[in-house]
């Protein structure tokens, strides 16, 4: 309804290659999926924006399912 269009990753490895092909205005990480973490692919992501020197630092929202 609102309009937003997305893309799902089924581990950190494609959301790491996803961030590389696409365009996107925030994501949502999940910390606990196969591969690779959320926490390694977030650090990747920002390898990636650091070293193609973005201006635009994209939002990294982590999500778990853990509880403390």
């Amino acid at each position: 309804k609102a309009g937003f269009s997305f893309d799902v990753a089924a581990n950190g490895e494609e959301a790491v290659d996803l961030f590389r092909t696409s365009q996107y205005c925030l994501i949502l990480m999940d910390c606990m999926m196969p591969v690779m973490d959320g926490f390694e692919a977030t650090k990747q992501i920002r390898q990636i924006e650091q070293k193609e020197n973005r201006t635009f630092r994209i939002p990294i929202i982590a999500l778990t399912a853990s509880v403390v």
